[in-house]
């Protein structure tokens, strides 16, 4: 009975690695990137992310302020990138309850990076699920 509760332990911690590996492919088959798209979603719930922001010269964003959008609904505080460049955004269940299946997320710099005073932006998406963004100055439709 111990060796069958160690073998069904054992498959179910590689199962979720594999899982956090996978990444959806734009496929042509609608039904299967959409199932994909929500598994990543679930997966994604009561953690954290974390991406690499570069500023508008390439190097990362160190100790700036962000404005973060999930899904089109604001977070309430502004966020900082560490010192090495990096955003943190936790994705608690409230915040993955109100997105779709693709989560989109809008970052948005203070005033003052581009020209006439206006915020530098960029956007992540769970189907290209990048690990590096640049800020740039024109508005992210994507």
């Amino acid at each position: 009975m111990r060796i069958l509760i160690i073998l069904f332990i054992i498959f179910f911690s590689f199962s979720t690695q594999s899982e956090n590996i996978a990444k959806c492919e734009n496929l042509f088959n609608s039904y299967d990137l959409e199932k994909c798209l929500k598994n990543y979603k679930y997966m994604l719930k009561n953690r954290e992310l974390e991406i690499s922001i570069l500023n508008l010269s390439g190097k990362p964003y160190k100790n700036g302020v962000i404005f973060v959008h999930v899904c089109d609904k604001y977070q309430p505080k502004y966020k900082y990138t560490n010192s090495t460049g990096k955003l943190t955004i936790s994705f608690s269940e409230l915040i993955i309850h109100q997105c779709p299946s693709l989560i989109k997320i809008n970052i948005r710099t203070g005033f003052g990076m581009c020209p006439n005073g206006k915020s530098a932006n960029t956007v992540w998406d769970s189907l290209k699920v990048q690990e590096i963004l640049n800020l740039n100055c024109f508005k992210n439709n994507n």
